[in-house]
């Protein structure tokens, strides 16, 4: 009996061990297709597809997305990452098969909430005690929450050391639809001297067409690489101009408005022709956010933490324009061309706005004017040094910090002022460019202007050679 055991123990012992092997094999394998599929989803934008395929998905993703709306996005404790994180299998959401740019950071336990800090808890006793009036003529801008050293915020960040603060401004934004070719880790990709991004709105299908058909040509941009993307978001349901913010009443009578109300009667019509004109171009970036002017601070933070988290690490400069510039190709390759690759990684620069004044509401229950932000959101007379949003180039390094810092300070409306105030919080002094203006004609362009009034262009600008007419 003895001799059969010693012959059969280890012919049991290695079928054991086989069907534990068997059994581990495929549950990685089965992990690893789970995670193979999950991942070609969100490269080949399933969910954004299959939110466009009729009127009531698109009523559902809607009301999925601006649902998920937890106070200080993905805070966990035992999240640990690095930003820029070191794959997009970490950015996929854990609800969504899309990508979530909330910033992804470790923190600590026992990390403290923001609103519990003793330093925004004096800012709040400060806003609170002030009355009617134009603010602090103070420069104290380090006192605007978060309080913190965001030198070494950003270090931490980076290398995936705890954070003992929550942010205060994580909430979640979507990707819910990447651009094929641009920014895309799906891709073997092309590695572009520049990437120009232009701040479109949902409904300007006609600007992004005279775009597309002007300054994006691509034998305007000879021997130089450059790729274009348009950030937008989506439009809602149930649009309406009117907002309320602190109480105070805003409206809104711009082109979006105009815009809105043209597609008022059918919005999923419109939100079916805009998958449509993805899916042509291939060079729209939508975020999950409602596209308003109320938005556009929400725009900028989607914008640098994609820059930041899903371009190339070697892409050095990133110009931003309104949709309602144009660029000069013969000049921006001039001006980048004059610049060392570590001058283009540092640069901050563009048009800086001298008037800094801070618009205060009505308090008499009249509409406000849509610049206001109350005492309690921004409590100084004037604001940091910002650029205006028409057109400014930001270095990769920049967009990288800018990406973290966004997360640690709260929010306001108005999007230059915000940028304004991370520059601050960062000891960044953005640069005054004379090659960037508001209003360039024709002798701005003969002098290395690099951007121009859409309106402007059409007039003087010949688009078959990008220069003078």
């Amino acid at each position: 009996m003895s001799v059969i055991w010693r012959v059969l123990l280890p012919i049991i012992c290695l079928w054991t061990a086989g069907i534990i092997f068997m059994l581990s094999f495929n549950n990685n394998n089965n992990e690893l297709s789970k995670n193979y599929s999950l991942f070609k989803s969100v490269c080949e934008n399933i969910y954004f597809k299959q939110c466009t395929q009729s009127r009531r998905a698109w009523l559902n993703c809607i009301e999925n997305v601006s649902s998920r709306n937890r106070p200080n996005g993905l805070n966990q404790s035992d999240f640990i990452t690095t930003w820029p994180p070191s794959s997009i299998t970490s950015l996929i959401d854990d609800e969504l098969p899309i990508i979530n740019l909330a910033l992804r950071a470790a923190f600590t336990k026992d990390a403290e909430n923001p609103l519990n800090n003793k330093h925004y808890q004096h800012f709040r006793s400060l806003t609170e005690s002030m009355k009617d009036g134009r603010g602090l003529w103070s420069w104290q801008y380090n006192l605007f929450p978060q309080m913190l050293d965001f030198n070494k915020l950003i270090v931490d960040v980076e290398n995936g050391i705890p954070l003992t603060n929550l942010p205060i401004n994580n909430l979640e934004i979507f990707a819910l639809r990447l651009p094929k070719y641009v920014c895309n880790p799906c891709r073997r990709q092309i590695i572009p001297d520049l990437i120009v991004v232009i701040k479109s709105c949902s409904y300007c299908t006609a600007e992004r067409d005279h775009a597309r058909n002007t300054f994006m040509q691509k034998h305007l941009w000879t021997n130089f690489t450059v790729q274009f993307v348009f950030v937008v978001g989506v439009p809602y349901p149930n649009e309406s101009n009117m907002f309320t913010f602190s109480k105070h009443k805003f409206k809104l009578k711009n082109s979006w408005w105009a815009l809105s109300r043209k597609h008022g009667r059918d919005r999923w019509t419109f939100m079916k022709r805009l998958a449509m004109e993805a899916e042509l171009h291939e060079d729209l970036l939508i975020g999950s956010f409602h596209d308003t002017y109320f938005n556009l601070t929400t725009k900028l933070i989607f914008t640098f933490r994609w820059l930041s988290a899903l371009c190339p690490a070697t892409v050095p400069l990133f110009i931003f324009v309104d949709n309602d510039y144009d660029l000069v190709p013969r000049n921006v390759i001039m001006y980048y061309k004059n610049k060392s690759a570590d001058e283009l990684r540092d640069l901050a620069a563009g048009h800086r706005n001298e008037y800094r004044f801070v618009i205060r509401p009505y308090y008499d229950g009249n509409i406000s004017n849509i610049w206001a932000v109350t005492l309690k959101e921004f409590p100084w007379a004037l604001y940091p040094a910002y650029l205006c949003g028409a057109t400014f180039m930001l270095g990769s390094n920049i967009v990288k910090r800018l990406a973290i810092a966004s997360a640690f300070t709260q929010h306001i409306r108005v999007d230059d002022a915000y940028l304004g105030i991370l520059f601050s919080k960062l000891n960044i002094l953005p640069q005054n460019l004379d090659v960037i203006s508001l209003g360039n004609g024709v002798c701005n362009v003969q002098s290395g202007a690099i951007n121009i009034p859409l309106s402007e262009s059409k007039r003087i600008i010949d688009w078959k050679t990008g220069w003078l007419k």
